[in-house]
């Protein structure tokens, strides 16, 4: 059965979750629906990567993760790249987050509970705000306890207004669809995969010029710092070695021992005449 507005067949089952028996209302997908996905980060339909999913942790670190993430609208999955068509291998239920049950909710520890409100709007007028790292975080939760994934119909999309589209997070994508076709044509195709690569690049660029800039140089002194003022500020150098007098202080010590040979002379001068007299 193919999705229309009222998206897959909705009903409530039960399920075992920490060992406790849960009512859960979820989507019915049967085999051979499309599903849809926009990706620029391919090289076509047979690339490898078509049905891996890899996440970035607050580290950078990249690793591969066992969920995958679509729509079964369209025109909804263009905005995300080349459009590719997938279809379901097998009958799945994947969790209604447009329409959470209290036990399911109950059920889930502190952080799940934080995500079901803030990003799918649980007990806050089912309002929908899209994050991958939560996603990511609530689908895994899906995904240990055994559940196919999950769907949501179009929802608010919260403090802006408008509507999210209609998704679908499928756990072990690998095993549960394939990849049937290519929708974008290969000419547009090209030039999407080239646009999303340079900005992929000046991206990186951008946020190491970024960093760069953000990192004081430390002054370095590798001589005479050109300076004849007693009144400049000591700077520290990197490699070691004195500075170097500046020439007041030299011409101050010159006139000093000037005027010392002199008085001596004076005094030697005086002292010789007054001799002379007695």
């Amino acid at each position: 059965m193919s999705a229309d507005n009222n998206f897959y067949t909705k009903k409530s089952i039960t399920k075992t979750i920490n060992n406790k028996e849960v009512s859960v209302n979820v989507y019915t997908i049967d085999i051979n629906t499309p599903l849809y996905r926009g990706d620029n980060k391919l090289s076509g339909l047979y690339d490898e990567n078509i049905l891996k999913q890899f996440y970035e942790d607050d580290e950078g670190n990249h690793f591969e993760v066992k969920y995958k993430f679509f729509t079964p609208d369209e025109t909804a999955a263009e905005q995300y790249g080349v459009v590719y068509e997938f279809k379901t291998k097998t009958n799945l239920e994947v969790v209604a987050l447009d329409d959470i049950t209290e036990e399911f909710y109950n059920d889930a520890p502190e952080d799940i509970q934080d995500i079901l409100k803030k990003n799918y709007g649980y007990d806050n007028n089912k309002s929908r705000d899209s994050d991958v790292k939560a996603d990511s975080k609530l689908i895994d939760y899906l995904c240990k306890n055994h559940f196919d994934g999950y769907a949501t119909n179009f929802m608010n999309i919260g403090g802006i207004g408008g509507s999210f589209h209609k998704e679908v997070a499928l756990c072990n994508p690998e095993t549960v669809v394939e990849a049937t076709r290519q929708i974008t044509n290969e000419e547009k195709a090209i030039e999407m995969r080239k646009e999303a690569r340079y900005k992929s690049i000046t991206g990186v660029q951008r946020k190491k010029k970024k960093l760069e800039t953000s990192v004081k140089p430390i002054p370095l002194n590798f001589g005479d710092d050109g300076s004849d003022s007693d009144d400049d500020p000591p700077v520290k150098r990197l490699f070691g070695g004195k500075k170097r007098k500046s020439n007041k202080r030299k011409n101050t010590k010159k006139r000093a021992k000037s005027n010392k040979r002199r008085n001596t002379k004076k005094r030697a001068k005086s002292t010789k005449r007054r001799n002379t007299k007695k």
